[in-house]
């Protein structure tokens, strides 16, 4: 079963670029945040997030921690969520 995960703010809800339905990063964030899905990040997330993607860094895949550290630089506050 494919799953999209998904981040919102001002109305908008595009899916993440990377990390496209991996379970790895589900079970990360469930026990980096301790609470499942939906996920509200702002800056105090951020050094989560960094940690989180420091652990992939070098590696040949695409790294979906720092698209959301991206998006809550840009952005501010996100909401993450996932659609089966």
């Amino acid at each position: 079963m494919s799953v999209s995960i998904c981040w919102e703010r001002s109305g908008r809800s595009p899916t993440l670029k990377h990390g496209g339905g991996s379970i790895f990063f589900i079970e990360a964030m469930n026990k980096a945040f301790h609470v499942p899905a939906p996920w509200h990040l702002d800056e105090h997330s951020l050094s989560t997030l960094r940690g989180m993607a420091a652990i992939l860094s070098g590696r040949d895949i695409d790294n979906p921690y720092v698209e959301l550290i991206e998006l809550i630089e840009t952005h501010g506050a996100i909401t993450v969520w996932l659609e089966w």
